[in-house]
C-alpha cells in the first residue's frame, strides 16, 4: 500500500512520524476524511505536541506540495543559460551564414595574406565561416587554431571540418588564454568581436605574445569605425597600425 492511502482499519501504516512522534500530513489527511475515527479525536492534540520547526519528513512519503531543493535550482539556472547561449549562437550562425561564401569571405582573408604552411589563430571563430577556407589557403601543412567561448562553435567547426575532409583545424574553448606557445602563430583572425570587448588590453597582450615578430593582426568589425578599430588596437605597447584595406585593418607586433 502507498503511503497516505486508506484501508479499512484507519491510517497508513506511516501515520505517525516514529522520530519525533509527530502526526505526518498522511495522519491529518486521514483525520479530515474520517471525523469519527480515533485520530480525529487526537486531532488537536497531536497536531499541537512539539514545535512546527522540530517537524522531520516522513522517509516513505512524498511532500504535499514539493519545493525545488538548492541543486535543482542550480540545474535549472545553468540549463537555462546553456539554451539561451546556444540559441543566441544559432541565431548569429544563420543571421551571418552569407559570410561561408568564397565571394564574402575571399577578399578578407586575401588581405590577411594567408599562405601554405602558416598557423593561423581564428579568435572568435563563431561557426567557422573564416576557419575553413583559412584551413584551405594554409593546406595540410599549416594549422588552423579555431578559438571561441562557446563549447557549441567548437562543436560546429570540428563538425563543418569534418564534412569537408579538412584536419589541419583544431578547437580551442577558452575567451581569452589560447594557450599556445609564444611566437607560433603568422596571423591572428580577428573578425567581429573587439566590439564585444570592453578592456582589450589583456587580449592584445595574449596576441602579442603568441604572434611571431613578423606576424599579423588581421582586424575586422562592422560595429565599429576604422578610426575607432586603430585607436582600440594600438592602445598601448602591443601592436602598430600597418595597413587599412578595403575590409580589414592590419596590425604587426611591437617589439619585445
Amino acid at each position: 500500500m502507498r503511503c497516505g492511502e486508506k484501508n479499512s482499519h484507519g491510517p497508513s501504516r506511516c501515520s505517525n512520524d516514529p522520530a519525533i512522534g509527530l502526526p505526518t500530513p498522511c495522519t491529518i489527511l486521514y483525520t479530515i476524511n474520517n471525523p469519527t475515527s480515533a485520530s480525529a479525536r487526537r486531532r488537536d492534540t497531536l497536531t499541537t505536541r512539539a514545535p512546527c520547526n522540530r517537524f522531520v519528513p516522513h522517509p516513505c512519503r512524498e511532500p504535499l506540495m514539493s519545493q525545488p531543493d538548492q541543486t535543482s535550482r542550480r540545474t535549472s539556472t545553468v540549463m537555462r543559460r546553456l539554451l539561451g547561449s546556444g540559441l543566441s549562437f544559432l541565431l548569429m550562425a544563420w543571421r551571418l551564414r552569407r559570410r561561408a561564401r568564397p565571394e564574402v569571405n575571399g577578399p578578407v582573408l586575401d588581405e590577411a595574406g594567408l599562405a601554405p604552411g602558416m598557423t593561423v589563430l581564428d579568435f572568435g571563430c563563431g561557426p567557422g565561416y573564416y576557419t575553413i577556407p583559412a584551413a584551405r589557403r594554409v593546406g595540410p601543412s599549416g594549422t588552423v587554431i579555431a578559438l571561441d567561448k562557446l563549447p557549441l562553435a567548437a562543436w560546429t567547426v570540428r563538425a563543418a571540418a569534418l564534412r569537408h575532409g579538412i584536419r589541419s583545424v583544431r578547437t580551442v574553448t577558452s575567451d581569452l588564454a589560447t594557450g599556445l606557445p609564444g611566437d607560433s602563430v603568422d596571423v591572428v583572425l580577428f573578425y567581429d568581436v573587439l566590439h564585444h570587448i570592453p578592456t582589450p588590453a589583456p587580449l592584445l597582450q595574449e596576441f602579442h605574445r603568441v604572434l611571431k615578430v613578423t606576424g599579423l593582426l588581421s582586424v575586422s568589425d562592422h560595429h565599429m569605425r576604422t578610426g575607432d578599430i586603430i585607436a582600440a588596437i594600438t592602445d598601448g605597447d602591443y601592436f602598430t597600425h600597418r595597413a587599412t584595406g578595403q575590409h580589414t585593418v592590419s596590425f604587426t607586433p611591437q617589439r619585445r
